[in-house]
């Protein structure tokens, strides 16, 4: 899923620019404020606690259900799902 203006492109200098800043790796929260598709907080979710928001309520389920989803399990169904 790609939305126009997406910064999915920039990310390694995102990525170097807090480098730079000493920003990584310090137990610290990311707010993206306008999550899109959430490519950002998705890339960023290793190095930060994750808080996201956006004026489209479809793109802030979007993006949780993608930042979480390697929390996610069938476990509870009790059957395999596939």
């Amino acid at each position: 899923m790609r939305f126009l203006g997406n910064k999915e492109s920039i990310l390694n200098d995102i990525e170097a620019l807090l480098q730079n800043k000493g920003l990584l790796y310090k137990q610290l929260t990311f707010f993206d404020a306008f999550a899109g598709s959430g490519s950002v907080s998705d890339y960023f979710k290793k190095y930060y606690n994750i808080i996201i928001n956006d004026n489209l309520n479809w793109s802030v389920i979007y993006s949780r259900g993608r930042i979480c989803a390697s929390k996610c399990n069938f476990n509870i169904l009790c059957f395999r799902l596939f």
